[in-house]
C-alpha cells in the first residue's frame, strides 16, 4: 500500500504486498486478492517472523479505517481479524479507527498500537491485541489509568509554539536589561550591553540553542558600555556590527564595531572620511534608539536621538556640516568593503533628490568609487522636490531589511500621534519601504491589508521565513507596553496578529526588547517593564518561538496536511496541486488549527509559491461529500484567510442534497479572501459558497463565485447579522431558491433576545452580477435589516446585468427593512427582469436609498410595476444624476420608475 507521487493511492493494484530478497536483490509482487483495500498511512508490522499485520489507514475517499489483517507468510494468504458477532474488535469501545498509527510487536505474540489520529484528535493511549487468537477480548486499553502517558497535541501546542526557556538554562546567565543589542549568526544567537540598575554594560553572551547554554566571551578590544545602540549580523556570516547607543559618560559613541565571532576579537571599522569632506573625522554623529540594518553589502541607519532628545542631522545644502535639529530623519549607508558613510538623504529641502537618486544607481564599483570621492559636495545635494515623501523624523522604531528592500515602523518624534495620557512622546504607527534600487521611500500606510499593529514606540522587529515580525513595545494608546505579536508578509503587503497566548502564557508586555530569529526559532530576552509610575524594571527571561511556517503541501493531501500545521503557519498550494476537502474541517477542534491561512500559486510562478501570477492555473482545492471548513468565534476559531485559491466543487452548482454544508461557515470570527474562484459550490441552506453569521467580518477582493446556488438565501453568500465588504468581485450564474442570487444580507434577532436587531454594514464596490437568479427577492444581490436593526450599506460601481427574480422583485437588486440605509451611485442595472416590482431595483418595505449617477436600462418589471426602479411607500431618500433607458413594465405601469 501506500501513497504514490503522482497517481495518489496505489488503486491499480489495491492488494498490492511487495517482497524483497536482500540477496540477488529483487522485488517481488506476492499480493493476493483477498487483502485489504488500498490505504495509506496504516501501520505495518511483522511478528514473530510469521505473520505481518496490517491496522487502519485512510483510503483514496480520505475514510479514516479501523480494519486489521494480518498475512500469513507460510500460507501465502491475507485473513482478516474478526471478532464475535456481539462485539466487533475494532469498535471505538476497543480500538478505535485512526490514521498514520504507530505499531510495535511485542513477545508472545501480542500487537500494540500507540499514536495516529481520527477524528477526535490525536491517540495518546496503547492497546494490545493478541495476535494468535485475534478476538474482542484479547484486546485492552492499557494506558487509560496510568499517569505516565505523552501528552496530546493540544496539551503539547504552547510547548511546540512559545517557551518560557528562563527555568531550562544552563551557563552563565546574562543580567536583567534593557535596550540591549541581541542578532543571531548561524545557529548561536549573541547579547551585547544594554542598560540595567548598575548603568550601561559591554559584557557579550552567547546562546547555543541546541543545549540551551549561555556563555559569557571574553572576547579582545570590546567597545564601551553603551545601551539604545543597534546590532545586527554581518553579511559575511561570521561577524557582528555594532554601532551608536549611549555610554557611561551619557555620550554617543561614533564608531561602527566589528566582532569576529571565532577569534572572539572586536575591531573598529573607522571611515577614513566623514560625510563632511573637509573633515577626516569618524563618520556622522552618534544617535541612540535609531534603526539598523545591513543590505547588500551595506549598514544602513535611519533616524535616532541625540544627547537629552536633541536630534542631529546633516546640513548638507550649505556647508555640509552638522547643526542641531528638533529630530533626526537622515538615511545613512555604511560600505562594509571600502568602510565609509554615505549621506542618501534627510527630506529636507536641502537634500534628498538627487542624492537619492545617485544612491538607487550605485550597481559597480566605479560609480560607488566617484559617489565616495564627493560624498556630499553640491552636485550631489540639490533640492529635492516638494512632492517626495520622506519618514517624519523619529527615534525608537523598528528597521530590517526584507526582500531587497528596508522595511520602518513606528516610533516617536514630533509629528507623531499625542495623546493625552502620554505627556511628552508622539508616537508614529506608519509603515515605510525603502528600496535602493529605486533609490526613494515609499509609504505603505493605506496601501496594506489585514490587522496593522497600533501606534508604539521601542518595539522590537526581526525577520524569519520571510516575514518581518513585530512584538511588544509602549503605546500612548493605554499609556502602557505591549506584548502582541505581528507578521508583516511583505509580498502580499499584508500585516496579521498571531495570538502569542492562545496556548497558554507568553511573554509579559515589554518594550526595548532583543529580538532575533536563529533557523526556525525566534528568540526574545530582556527589555523593560513600564510600572505606570515613570519606573521600568529591566528584565532577564529568554523566550523561544517557534516561527510562522509556510508549509508546502502535496497533491492529494489529506488531514495529514494540519499535523503540524499552527495558528500562524501558511499552507501553500502549488499550482500543479489539487487538494481534495470532502471531510468537515472544524477549525479549533481536535487536531485543526484555530487559524487558517492558505496561498494558492499559479503555474507562472511555481517556483515560488509565495507568490501568484495573474493568470494561469492555479493551485485548487476540489470539494466533495461533506468538505467543509467551519470556523467558529466561541469554540476559539479567529478567522480564515485565503489567497489565490480556487475551489472546486463536485456538486456542480445543484440545489440537490440534503443537509449539505456552504464551503465556508463563520460565526462571530472573520474571513478574507483575495483573488479566488469558487466555481459550482451549494448548499441546501443558505449560502452556496460562504455562510457567516453572528457579528462576523467578511472580506472578498477579486474572487469569482461561478454557479454557485443556495436552496434559500445568498446563492454564493449569506451574511447574516454579520458584516461584508466587497470589492472587485464578479458573481456569474448564482442562484437562490429565494432572496439574493448572488449576496444576501440581512440582520436576524434570536428567541429569548430583547428583540433590537443587531448593526451591520455592508460596503460593495466595483463588482458585477451577471446572470444570476433568484425564486423570490433580488436576482443579484439582496440586502435586509428588520425595523430595530440598523444596516448601512453602499453600493458603489455595481453592474448588474441579466439578473432575474421572481414574485418578491428586484430583478436586480433588492433592499428591504426600515433599518436599512443604502447609498447607491455610479452603478448600472441592465436587462434584468422580475415577475414583481423593479425590474432593476426594489426598495421596499421603509429602506432609505440615495441613488446618484447610475443607470438603468433595458430592464423589465412583468408584475407590480416599475420596470427600472420601483419604491414602495414609507420608503425614503433621493434620487440625482441617474438615467432610465428602455425600461418596461407592461402590467404594473411605470416603465422606467414606480412610486407607490
Amino acid at each position: 500500500g501506500g501513497e504514490e507521487t503522482a497517481a495518489g493511492l496505489c488503486s491499480d493494484q489495491p492488494h498490492e504486498l511487495d517482497l524483497l530478497d536482500p540477496d540477488r536483490p529483487l522485488w517481488t509482487d506476492i499480493s493476493k486478492p483477498d487483502g485489504p483495500s488500498a490505504r495509506q498511512g496504516h501501520a505495518f508490522v511483522a511478528s514473530n517472523d510469521t505473520f505481518l499485520f496490517v491496522f487502519g489507514g485512510q483510503d483514496s475517499h480520505q475514510t479514516l479505517l479501523s480494519d486489521l489483517f494480518f498475512f500469513d507468510l507460510r500460507a501465502g494468504r491475507w485473513n482478516a481479524c474478526k471478532a464475535p458477532s456481539h462485539s466487533s474488535l475494532m469498535s471505538p469501545a476497543s480500538v478505535p479507527p485512526f490514521y498514520l498509527a504507530a505499531f510495535a510487536a511485542a513477545s508472545g505474540g501480542d500487537i500494540m498500537v500507540f499514536g495516529g489520529i481520527n477524528a477526535a484528535g490525536f491517540n495518546r493511549h496503547l492497546y494490545r491485541v493478541n495476535a494468535h487468537t485475534c478476538t474482542a477480548s484479547a484486546t485492552v486499553l492499557l494506558s487509560e489509568a496510568s499517569s505516565a502517558v505523552p501528552a496530546s497535541f493540544d496539551a503539547g501546542q504552547s510547548a511546540r509554539v512559545i517557551t518560557n526557556l528562563s527555568g531550562q538554562l544552563n551557563g552563565d546567565l546574562p543580567s536583567e536589561r534593557t535596550s540591549l543589542g541581541l542578532c543571531a549568526v548561524d545557529t548561536f544567537v549573541y547579547l551585547f550591553g544594554g542598560l540595567n540598575s548598575d548603568g550601561p554594560l559591554n559584557d557579550l553572551f552567547r546562546f547555543d540553542p541546541t543545549v540551551n547554554t549561555w556563555t559569557l566571551l571574553n572576547a579582545s578590544g570590546p567597545p564601551s558600555p553603551r545601551y539604545g545602540h543597534g546590532m545586527v549580523a554581518a553579511p559575511d556570516g561570521r561577524s557582528v556590527l555594532v554601532f551608536g547607543g549611549v555610554d557611561a559618560e551619557g555620550q554617543l559613541p561614533v564608531h561602527v564595531h566589528r566582532l569576529d565571532v571565532e577569534s572572539l576579537a572586536w575591531e573598529i571599522m573607522s571611515p577614513a572620511s566623514s560625510p563632511d569632506s573637509s573633515s577626516s573625522g569618524p563618520g556622522p554623529p552618534g544617535r541612540r534608539w535609531h534603526g539598523m540594518d545591513v543590505l547588500d553589502g551595506f549598514l544602513y541607519v535611519f533616524g535616532g536621538a541625540g544627547i537629552n532628545g536633541s536630534f542631529i542631522v546633516p546640513d548638507c545644502g550649505r556647508h555640509c556640516g552638522w547643526t542641531v535639529q528638533d529630530a533626526m530623519s537622515d538615511l545613512l549607508r555604511f560600505d562594509l568593503d571600502a568602510r565609509r558613510w554615505e549621506f542618501l538623504g534627510d527630506g529636507s529641502d536641502a537634500s534628498g533628490a538627487s542624492s537619492l537618486a545617485v544612491a538607487g544607481g550605485l550597481s559597480n564599483a566605479t560609480q560607488r568609487n566617484a559617489r565616495r570621492t564627493t560624498p556630499c559636495d553640491v552636485e550631489n545635494c540639490l533640492d529635492a522636490s516638494p512632492s517626495r515623501h520622506w519618514p517624519a523624523p523619529r527615534d525608537s522604531m523598528g528597521l530590517v531589511a526584507q526582500g531587497g528592500c528596508l522595511y520602518m515602523f513606528g516610533g516617536q518624534g514630533p509629528q507623531g500621534q499625542w495623546f493625552p495620557g502620554a505627556p511628552g512622546l508622539a508616537f508614529f504607527g506608519d509603515l515605510w519601504r525603502f528600496c535602493p534600487s529605486k533609490g526613494s521611500w515609499e509609504d505603505l500606510n493605506g496601501l496594506t491589508n489585514g490587522d496593522p499593529p497600533c501606534v508604539r514606540l521601542a518595539h522590537s522587529m526581526t525577520v524569519v521565513n520571510g516575514l518581518v515580525m513585530v512584538f511588544g513595545g509602549f503605546t500612548g494608546l493605554y499609556f502602557a507596553d505591549l506584548n502582541d505579536l505581528y507578521s508583516f508578509d511583505s509580498v502580499h503587503v499584508r500585516w496579521r496578529r498571531l495570538d502569542l497566548h492562545a496556548q497558554g502564557p507568553g511573554p509579559s508586555t515589554r518594550d526595548s526588547v532583543g529580538l532575533t530569529a536563529a533557523g526556525q526559532r525566534i528568540y526574545l530576552f530582556g527589555g523593560s517593564f513600564f510600572t505606570g509610575l515613570a519606573i521600568t524594571v529591566p528584565q532577564g527571561d529568554l523566550w523561544g518561538l517557534d516561527a510562522p511556517k509556510q508549509m508546502q503541501v502535496s497533491a492529494g493531501a489529506g488531514p495529514q496536511i494540519f499535523f503540524d500545521c499552527f495558528d500562524w503557519d501558511t499552507l501553500l498550494i502549488p499550482a500543479s496541486a489539487s487538494i481534495a476537502l470532502s471531510s468537515p474541517i472544524h477549525l479549533c477542534q481536535s487536531f485543526f488549527p484555530c487559524e487558517l491561512s492558505v496561498i494558492a500559486a499559479s503555474d507562472s510562478q511555481s517556483d515560488n509559491v509565495t507568490t501568484r501570477g495573474v493568470n494561469g492555473t492555479r493551485g485548487s482545492i476540489r470539494r466533495s461529500g461533506q468538505g467543509t471548513v467551519i470556523c467558529i468565534a466561541h469554540e476559539g476559531c479567529t478567522g480564515v484567510l485565503l489567497i489565490g485559491v480556487r475551489f472546486e466543487c463536485a456538486e456542480n452548482g445543484s440545489l440537490s442534497g440534503e443537509g449539505s454544508e456552504p464551503l465556508l461557515r463563520v460565526d462571530g470570527s472573520s474571513v478574507e479572501i483575495s483573488d479566488g474562484e469558487f466555481h459550482g459550490c451549494s448548499t441546501d441552506g443558505d449560502g452556496g459558497a460562504i455562510r457567516a453569521y453572528g457579528s462576523a467580518v467578511v472580506r472578498l477582493q477579486d474572487v469569482v463565485f461561478d454557479r454557485c446556488a443556495a436552496a434559500r438565501r445568498g446563492g454564493a453568500v449569506a451574511a447574516a447579522d454579520a458584516s461584508l465588504v466587497v470589492s472587485g468581485c464578479r458573481f456569474r450564474g448564482c442562484k437562490a431558491g429565494l432572496n439574493g442570487g448572488g449576496v444576501a444580507v440581512w440582520d436576524y434577532t434570536c428567541y429569548g433576545d430583547d428583540g433590537v436587531g443587531k448593526s451591520t454594514s455592508v460596503t460593495i464596490e466595483e463588482t458585477d452580477f451577471h446572470g444570476c437568479n433568484a425564486g423570490a427577492a433580488g436576482g443579484g444581490l439582496y440586502l435586509a435589516s428588520s425595523e430595530g436593526g440598523a444596516t448601512d450599506v453602499t453600493g458603489k460601481g455595481l453592474s448588474l446585468l441579466e439578473c432575474k427574480a421572481g414574485l418578491s422583485g428586484g430583478g436586480g437588486a433588492a433592499f428591504s427593512g426600515k433599518g436599512l440605509t443604502a447609498n447607491v451611485s455610479n452603478s448600472s442595472f441592465h436587462g434584468c427582469v422580475t415577475q414583481g416590482g423593479g425590474g432593476g431595483l426594489a426598495v421596499q418595505d421603509g429602506s432609505t436609498i440615495h441613488i446618484t449617477g447610475s443607470r438603468f436600462a433595458e430592464n423589465a418589471a412583468l408584475g407590480s410595476g416599475g420596470g427600472g426602479l420601483i419604491v414602495a411607500r414609507e420608503t425614503g431618500g433621493s434620487l440625482s444624476g441617474t438615467g432610465f433607458f428602455d425600461n418596461t413594465a407592461p402590467v404594473g405601469g411605470g416603465g422606467g420608475g414606480f412610486l407607490l
